[in-house]
């Protein structure tokens, strides 16, 4: 019996490659529709994600010689002191009366913001409206965002105006609206604002605030805090360091 053998066909470079490819071709509309939804998604997944700003401010830490000597033999102990003042700065910089008190003095307790398609974005500095609770501590917080429109006269909610630099008695606490002075009344925007107890912002507030030490060896602190708007993040830092430094002259002069 004779054997036969064929001769091997020459292989072609890159052949399979060809062939995978006019394989997957009759799915293109499939590849094409994963394509497009991928995009979608990234561009909600933006829109609806807000943006965060960080802020960021040095502070010096003076030495209090007076509160406790160092032994000018021991070279460890001019460290020692140092280092514990650093630590106390630190807890001070974000105590709840200071935080509170940030709170209290820019109405971080009540937020407005602007209605979108598919997420609502806070506003801040230029909210048509700032609102103000005469007693904070006892405001009751909304359990969802109120709308609210505006024009000259006040603002609206569910068809009542409330005007303008009047405290009003709400279900909420007594309110007080004051108008933005570069907000336009011919904005048919929609708008809602959202109230919250004081002692949840300064929590959030505390633990978002980062403080460190520019370095080991000196007293310097970085304070930093990140924002959805950078406008607020700068003044929730300046607010903590001036009321810090108002706490520390007080403490100074009571000395």
């Amino acid at each position: 019996m004779n054997i036969i053998k064929n001769a091997n066909e020459p292989k072609i470079s890159g052949g399979s490659k060809g062939l995978m490819i006019f394989k997957l071709l009759p799915y293109w509309p499939l590849f094409l529709s994963l394509f497009i939804t991928a995009i979608v998604g990234a561009w909600i997944y933006l829109q609806i994600t807000p943006q965060m700003f960080n802020a960021e401010a040095k502070i010096l830490i003076n030495e209090k010689k007076g509160a406790e000597e160092v032994n000018l033999e021991d070279p460890m102990s001019s460290n020692l002191s140092k280092k514990k003042s650093v630590d106390n700065e630190r807890e001070v910089i974000v105590s709840s009366p200071i935080i509170n008190q940030v709170v209290d003095d820019l109405a971080l307790y009540a937020t407005i913001y602007n209605k979108r398609f598919f997420a609502s974005q806070m506003m801040y500095k230029d909210a048509p409206v700032k609102i103000t609770i005469r007693d904070p501590k006892n405001l009751t917080p909304t359990k969802a965002k109120v709308n609210f429109t505006f024009n000259n006269a006040g603002i609206v909610i569910d068809g009542k105006t409330y005007s303008f630099n009047r405290w009003y008695t709400t279900p909420y606490g007594i309110m007080m609206f004051q108008k933005n002075a570069t907000a336009s009344a011919a904005d048919e925007r929609k708008f809602a604002f959202a109230l919250t107890s004081p002692k949840k912002v300064a929590a959030k507030i505390a633990s978002g605030v980062k403080v460190a030490e520019a370095n080991k060896l000196s007293t310097i602190l970085v304070v930093s805090i990140l924002d959805e708007n950078p406008k607020r993040a700068e003044d929730i830092l300046n607010g903590i360091l001036q009321v810090y430094n108002k706490n520390a002259i007080d403490q100074h002069n009571l000395l």
